[in-house]
Order: structure tokens, then sequence, then C-alpha cells
């Protein structure tokens, strides 16, 4: 299939909103056009981005840079470019990974259904094109490094589901499933309002210092933050969300949040709803940020919540919350939410840092790069791992396992470490891998090669989920509580996920943590040293006495 034309097409239109010419000047840039197949590329999205870093300097600042999207149809992969003032400061090809689509798919999809004799007899007649909502879907009737998306329709006979091969243009499944209640609304009768925020803002509360801000497509992201002077993380993002379907299959839809409705043509985000919320909490403040669908209480509308909490005392916490409503038959179908967090560590400055395990009685040294089940060990704190410098400062990671007094059931999480790259999340990241698996084959895993990670910059990828509980299960006694479900716009229960990171109070002595010798102070010694110290002056000051004595 060729995409160049419209390759051109859209450049048409990104001329009037670029003036500047950088994008076409991009295209044109050998270090673009080596890294993929131009007659069978297209670009999705041109998004501003604030931050990046070059040897610790911000390029993007002022004038904020712009962000290029091209998708390679022929490799399943994403090319992305960064441009400041014409100048190409950074391109980066992403294997097995989509960006964003672009208003040309969005348009093409909602056609082909609409247009389609089995969907109108399905559905009971023809719907309009403009009230299909698209979105990005996994799917085992979509082929390998293929792009497709779908949509649902809510029926009286249930629930229709279609899928669209983009990189073919054709239909290529249409599927049934139940529905209990709810109801289907158009984009008409949109419950919400979009709010578009997404310049950087700084905040200083208390001993804490932070930038916040609305990502194209990464959600609600805080960075440089800081703890009584002293660096903590360099960045944090949420960079999609998967809500998966396994009852009749195995395929999700993979959401993202942002304000990625603002660039020139555009697919479906989840938007910004809101401003961001600065409360406070006992022992400290959060900030939160709400996301969600147009028709969000309706059936298949989803909503996102992301919440960073502050403490005085140093901790800190990152938490994603869905609300629902998902796609499912209402009663025990329904989804499977995953978030996908990333953590760019920079504990007292970025570099230099360190990742330990528990192992059932003291902390071990992890020298390459890892991942990590729901079972990893814990100490007694119920932490399982540790974040730290070589001066043994830094943080103990404690995962959600319900014990956070804010209704969550547990996380479940996978873990990942792996050392930062630019291509691995340093701007805005398009969706990652193949979405459903449930070990531990999931997004981050194309970036964990085994590379050493001891005193290096540092990333965790943090991968909870949940299963929806619904009502109707309450009420038939299969479940306590209703779970990231959403009844009404009065009536929901989010179902928050995420980890709490502790300050290291007293840093044992560390040794050698490049070699992964690490000391620790045992309490059984230390109490045997002070009372032979004490022996040994009680026996001198003897000595002396009789000394005098004489």
């Amino acid at each position: 299939m060729m995409k160049f034309s419209w390759l051109l097409i859209f450049l048409v239109g990104l001329w009037q909103v670029h003036p500047n010419g950088s994008v076409e000047n991009v295209l044109e840039h050998p270090s673009v056009t080596d890294l993929l197949d131009v007659e069978n590329a297209e670009i999705f999205q041109v998004v501003p981005l604030h931050r990046y870093l070059v040897d610790g300097v911000n390029r993007c600042a002022n004038p904020a840079c712009e962000q290029t999207y091209i998708y390679d149809f022929s490799a399943d992969a994403t090319i992305v470019t960064i441009v400041a003032a014409g100048q190409l400061l950074d391109v980066q090809r992403i294997e097995n990974a989509t960006p964003a689509f672009n208003g040309r798919i969005d348009q093409m999809a909602q056609t082909l259904i609409a247009n389609d004799p089995a969907v109108q007899e399905a559905v009971g007649g023809v719907r309009e094109s403009a009230d299909i909502v698209i979105m990005q879907m996994q799917h085992p009737s979509c082929l390998s490094n293929h792009l497709c998306v779908a949509t649902t329709f809510l029926t009286d006979g249930g629930s229709v589901w279609v899928l669209v091969d983009v990189t073919q243009e054709q239909i290529v499944d249409l599927w049934w499933g139940d529905v209990t209640g709810g109801n289907q609304a158009t984009t008409s009768e949109a419950s919400s309002e979009a709010f578009y925020d997404c310049e950087p803002h700084h905040l200083v509360r208390g001993k804490w210092k932070l930038q916040y801000r609305i990502t194209p497509s990464d959600g609600f992201a805080v960075a440089d933050v800081y703890f009584d002077g002293k660096q903590v993380v360099s960045d944090i993002r949420l960079i999609q969300w998967e809500a998966n379907y396994v009852n009749d299959g195995n395929y999700a839809y993979v959401d993202y949040a942002g304000c990625g409705a603002q660039g020139p043509g555009h697919g479906f985000p989840i938007d910004p709803v809101g401003e961001t919320e600065i409360n406070a909490i006992r022992g400290g403040f959060s900030l939160a940020q709400d996301f969600q669908m147009f028709a969000w209480g309706s059936f298949c509308n989803y909503r996102y919540e992301q919440i960073y909490e502050f403490y005085d005392d140093g901790r800190w916490r990152v938490i994603g919350q869905p609300y629902g409503r998902g796609c499912g038959d209402g009663r025990y179908k329904e989804a499977t939410y995953r978030p996908i967090f990333r953590i760019d560590f920079a504990v007292n400055g970025i570099g230099n840092d360190f990742f330990q395990t528990w192992d059932g009685s003291q902390w071990q040294q992890q020298n390459v790069e890892a991942y990590f089940t729901p079972t990893a060990l814990t100490n007694p704190e119920g932490r399982a791992f540790r974040i730290l410098d070589e001066n043994g400062t830094g943080f103990e990671m404690e995962m959600g396992a319900g014990q956070f007094e804010d209704a969550g059931q547990g996380d479940a999480a996978y873990t990942y470490l792996t050392v930062a790259r630019e291509s691995e999340g340093a701007f805005d990241m398009p969706t990652l891998g193949e979405c459903c698996h449930q070990d531990h084959q999931k997004g981050p895993i194309e970036f964990v090669d085994e590379q050493d990670t001891a005193g290096e910059h540092l990333v965790v990828w943090y991968i909870p989920e949940a299963l929806t509980q619904t009502k109707f299960a309450v009420d038939q006694g299969v479940v306590d509580v209703p779970y990231c479900w959403t009844e009404s716009t009065t009536e929901y229960y989010p179902c928050p996920m995420g980890p709490m990171f502790h300050p290291i109070r007293s840093p044992e002595l560390t040794v050698g943590l490049r070699s992964a010798e690490v000391t620790q102070i045992n309490p059984s010694l230390v109490i045997i040293g002070i009372g032979l110290a004490l022996l040994t002056g009680f026996y001198f000051s003897q000595i002396k006495r009789t000394d005098e004595s004489t």
C-alpha cells in the first residue's frame, strides 16, 4: 500500500500550521529518511515538546520544540524527531511501537465501518461516521506487524465489535458480545468539556520542589522533583493504558491520555478534564489530573485519573486509577486495566544510581537490567526494591497490596529495571509492544537486554493491573464491592494502583556498590561491640586507680 501520497498531502496541512518549514526539512533529512521506508510511511502526530535534556540542559524550554511521529507501515516502527528552531536535535527509531494515529486514519476507519453492509446489518441500520469512536486495538485477528483500530456498538441484542486493519485498509473481523444495561452516547452528547492547559507549571510546597504538566500522549507528568534540596526523580509519566478483555478471546483497547488532540490531525485521545488539582492530604499534598472520554458514564467510555502524593517526611507515591465504564457485558466479562508507569530516577542527581532487591533476609545488588514478577520477595516492611546512590541514600519501593487505605485491592505488578536511553522514553512514547500478555512479556520487556546497571542512570517501569468488579457482580454476591466500575456519572468506583517510595532513613554503611559488595550493620554485633568497649574502658580505669593508689 502506497503511503507516500498521504505523506505529501499531510505535509500541505502541516505547512499551514508550521510556516517555518521545520517539519518539511526534517523529512528531507538523511538521518530520517535512512530510518524508514518512505513509500510506506506517514506522519501521525506533530506536537509541542517542552522538555528535552541535552547534557543536563533543557533545549526545549523556551520556545518549545516540535516533536514529530512518523509511522513506518512496512515495519511496524515509529520514527520520532525533535526539532528546535529548524535544527534537528534528535531522531530515534522505536521498533514494535505505534504513535497516536492521525485524522486521516480516523476518518478512513469511520467511513469503512459506516458503509459496510455486514456492520449495518449487525447494528440495525446506518450509523453516522462522525459518531463512530475509533480507538487503537490489539487483537489476534490483526496480523503481526499491522496496525489495527476498532469500535464497539451497543445494540438491543448486545455489543458489536468491529476491527479494522489500517495497514490493509479493510475490516478484518466483526463479533458479538453480551451486554447488561448501559447506554451508548454519540459525540453530540458529550458529558464533559476537555480542558487544555499543557504548559509546564512549577510548584514549591514545603520541602518539595517540582514541575508538572500534561503531556501530548504520556498523561500527567512530574519532572525535576526535589526534596529538601536534593533531586529525587528526573521524570515520571504514564505511557499508556490497556483495557484487556479476556473472556471471549484476548484483545484490548490501548489508550493514551494527554493533550495530543491539539496537534494538526489527530486520532482519538482521552482528554484532560478540569484543571490540575493541588490538594492537602494528611502529612503532605497531592497533584491530581482527570482524563475522560467524551461521554464517560455511558457504555464503553473510559475515565482515568493520575495522582501524585508527596509527604512532609520525604515519602512519595505514584497512582493511576481507572473508573470504567468498559465495553464488556456489565456483569462478569469486563476489562482488566493495566497502566504503564515510567519512573526516571535521579537520586541526588542523574546517574550514579544502584538497584537492590530483597532476597528474604538482606538486600542484594542487581547489576544488570531485569524484570520482576508480582511474587517478588519483600522485607518485613513490605518493600521489594531499593534505588540508591553510592552513599546509600535513596528510596525503598513498596508495591500496592491493599494497605494504602484508598480502597485499592493490590497491584499484582510487574516491575522492569532498565538503563535510561533516549529512544526509551526521553520524550513522549508511542504505544509499546504487543498487549495482553499475562506474563512478563509486556511493553518494557523490549528494553531489557542485560545491560549493566550499577552506577548508571536508571529507569523503573511499573505495570500493575486491576480486574473490574461490576455492581451486578456485587448484587449476585460474587464480589464484595464494585471496582474499576462506573454505574453513572454520580456513582463510580475507581481502582487505585501504584507504589509508595520511602526514604532510606538510616543508610547502611555501603562499600564497593559498583562491585555489589554491600556491608550491612548487624545490630547484635553493634551491641557486642559497645559492650566490649565499655568493658575495656572499665578495665583501664581500674588499672589507672591501682597505679594511683600505689
